[in-house]
């Protein structure tokens, strides 16, 4: 009986372990936040990043930068994920050695209105555009962005936006870098 009992138990153990072997990542677009993760660990590099308010203007150099913060805008672009499945129109377009990979969404409802990856002659991605918007009740954003990179390596990028909280009056936002 205690030999049932444990064949039993074994036998609903490795059952329920069958149903809870992960399953594989599914890519739907392209997976902007896999390509962002390994820029993050990038190293020794040096950046004048200019930021530009309503009210000011500051200009300085750069180094050590923690990446997941200063590219914390680029995530908010990725699409890849399965409830956006279906969401965005997909044309691919290639110009000499250049691939351009765009998205569109098909929806008003949809917060990454435009995602553009453009890919040099080997396969790197070269640069990454995108237009985001927010908008209900109590608040209005929109922000431009525009990465440029190297052998997967980044050269400079900017953030363009404006946000509206209600009864407020509209600000702009601009933050550029360039390496140095």
């Amino acid at each position: 009986m205690k030999k049932a009992l444990w064949g039993l138990a074994l036998l609903i153990f490795f059952a329920c372990s069958k149903l809870q072997e992960p399953t594989e990542n599914i890519n739907y677009y392209y997976d902007l936040e896999a390509f962002l993760r390994k820029l993050y660990t990038q190293k020794e590099q040096v950046f004048l990043k200019t930021t530009i308010t309503e009210k000011q203007k500051q200009q300085k150099r750069v180094a050590n930068i923690r990446w997941e913060k200063e590219l914390a805008f680029f995530e908010q672009a990725n699409i890849n994920k399965s409830s956006f499945r279906g969401l965005y129109d997909e044309h691919k377009v290639q110009k000499g050695d250049t691939i351009i990979l765009q998205y569109q969404a098909k929806s008003n409802e949809l917060k990454v209105k435009f995602l553009e990856i453009k890919f040099d002659k080997s396969q790197n991605p070269c640069q990454i555009r995108a237009f985001l918007q927010t908008e209900n009740f109590l608040y209005a954003s929109e922000k431009e962005l525009n990465l440029h990179l190297e052998a997967e390596k980044i050269l400079r990028y900017s953030i363009k936006g404006k946000q509206k909280m209600i009864f407020a009056k509209p600000e702009n936002f601009e933050i550029y870098a360039e390496k140095i």
